[in-house]
């Protein structure tokens, strides 16, 4: 076997993140972990490669590579690490240097853990460059002027530079578009096959992880509550956990008003010990009626938007569309498609270099009234970049409250703000905490708080589930459609996951290269596509069965 991995416990500082693991995976065979944020995937794969921080350490167990146990060899790690294991991490504009250009970034590395000359290393790089579909001219860019999945692919050629028997891919699709985490999936599997070599896949999506892997291990705070092969895991679930994570995942097939959460499936007690539930929410299963057309006028009206930066390229032509009282139209494309250029521009963050705005039959200019201004809110892809650290949430709540005038007096403001958090889920005593404090999915809970909090009319969602594991993305996106219904709102929901938006929408527009490639119903959009692009994005789709 080459890897083995036996009873390891790491700690961080005195606190267990992962708990008696085992696993182990051999030549040419992939492993998938799987798991929510905290449940110990990374911190698993940082301990094979002697990555740790300063605070964390493996207190028990070994690590075995082919019969050497990895742990003990301390000072020499540099002699398996790059060479007998590579690694691609989640976030590649963090781990490249922006100051060199790709290609000598794959070149030093491949110098670093080769006996090579350095003209050697320039065919080596031509060669990684051709192996990971790149040409070589892209090898003399840098990091900022390549695209999500170039950089993801340059990660791949450095991680590859050593040759190494063990590849670790950390998330490296979370944050892509569909079409592109299609290709570096099956990017990943030619290469193990290839190469044979093996592969740890580790990522929150049990969809993205059944098309790498042979074998499972899912993960949950700090614990394999099951491991067992792909097709074993998929089609006979064995702990409450893994049932839930399959249940999360939207089905574009079907139309339904609520999607399963974990806590569905499970209850933890606190003495941490895990009960299965059977699932007895009255909404599960429940499927929406079919889509009727408005018959009032459009609550915002968008003609012929044309949107350049710089005055020079056009990142938007000529887009129009309708978005009408109480429904939820969602604008679906790849990376550079003008989805959040079409957001940014409705609110006023962008100015527009040919078109009309109309919100309400108002036609929206450079200079808007307050009393507009305060019917559209946005809630940001972001909520830690969005929030303010030297504001706590109390603060950053009522702040919007103090700008439009609302409440005579901060008391009824702050009763406001209490009621607020109550129906998004959150409880009034987080109001003296910084964001900080607080995981993705509350923070995303406060920024659509924040955004709610003055009452609008459309709320405009850009992106604002991409970031949150599957689990978490259930629970925001219910919470969006219960939202809905309590406040009687209007959704401009934005993202690159089809499957995401099928399930939030009444009607899908489809965006690519700034234009509109086709619009409708959400139901006939994805059971009769009629542009090659949709049919491609729907293709791409990660499917569970």
């Amino acid at each position: 076997m080459l890897l083995s991995v036996n009873n390891i416990t790491i700690a961080f500082k005195s606190k267990k993140v992962v708990e008696n693991l085992s696993f182990s995976v051999d030549r040419g065979q992939s492993l998938g972990i799987v798991g929510e944020s905290g449940s110990g995937k990374s911190a698993t794969a940082l301990a094979i490669m002697g990555l740790l921080p300063p605070t964390g350490r493996v207190t028990e167990g070994t690590i075995e590579l082919d019969g050497t146990d990895l742990l003990t060899l301390l000072r020499n790690q540099e002699n398996y690490r790059g060479r007998k294991i590579g690694m691609i991490f989640q976030e590649p504009m963090s781990s490249l240097n922006p100051l060199f250009t790709c290609g000598y970034q794959i070149k030093e590395t491949v110098l670093q853990h080769q006996a090579v000359t350095a003209r050697q290393a320039e065919a080596q790089l031509t060669s990684l460059l051709e192996e990971v579909q790149l040409t070589r001219q892209l090898g003399e860019r840098y990091p900022h002027q390549l695209s999500g999945g170039q950089l993801q692919r340059m990660m791949i050629a450095i991680a590859l530079a050593g040759n190494p028997d063990l590849l670790i891919a950390d998330e490296p699709t979370t944050a892509l578009d569909v079409t592109v985490q299609a290709a570096i999936l099956e990017l990943l599997n030619k290469l193990r096959r290839s190469r044979n070599m093996a592969l740890i896949f580790i990522s929150h999506d049990l969809s993205v992880v059944r098309q790498v892997s042979d074998h499972l291990v899912v993960m949950y705070r700090g614990r394999c509550v099951e491991s067992s092969s792909v097709a074993e895991v998929f089609s006979h679930p064995r702990h409450p956990y893994t049932r839930g994570l399959l249940a999360c995942r939207p089905r574009p097939h079907l139309r339904l008003l609520y999607l399963p959460t974990v806590k569905d499936y499970m209850e933890e007690r606190p003495d941490g010990t895990i009960v299965e539930k059977m699932p007895d929410n009255p909404l599960l299963g429940a499927t929406r009626g079919s889509y009727s057309p408005s018959q009032f006028d459009p609550l915002l009206k968008v003609e012929n938007l044309t949107v350049s930066y710089q005055n020079q390229i056009n990142v938007l032509h000529s887009v129009s569309f309708e978005v009408f009282p109480g429904e939820t139209l969602g604008i679906v494309g790849e990376s550079g498609s003008g989805k959040t250029t079409i957001a940014r521009t409705i609110v006023g963050l962008l100015p527009l270099k040919s078109g009309k705005i109309y919100f309400q039959n108002y036609l929206l200019g450079k200079a808007r009234p307050r009393s507009v201004t305060r019917q559209i809110q946005m809630i940001f892809q972001d909520p830690q970049g969005s929030l303010n650290p030297r504001m706590t949430i109390g603060e950053a709540l009522m702040e919007p409250l103090h700008i439009h005038r609302l409440y005579s007096s901060r008391s009824e403001r702050r009763q406001a703000v209490i009621d607020l958090l109550t129906k998004v889920g959150l409880e009034p005593d987080i109001l003296s905490f910084y964001p900080y404090a607080f995981s993705g999915g509350q923070k995303q809970r406060i920024s659509i708080a924040r955004a709610l909090i003055v009452r609008p009319s459309l709320v405009i969602a850009d992106e604002a589930v991409s970031a949150l594991d599957v689990s978490v993305q259930a629970q925001v996106l219910n919470l969006l459609k219960s939202l809905q219904q309590q406040f009687n709102l209007t959704y401009l929901f934005i993202s690159h996951d089809l499957a995401v938006v099928k399930f939030m929408s009444d009607r899908i527009l489809v965006m690519y290269r700034g234009k509109i490639e086709e619009q409708g119903i959400a139901d006939q959009i994805y059971q009769q596509p009629q542009s090659e692009y949709t049919k491609q994005l729907i293709q791409s789709i990660p499917q569970y069965v």
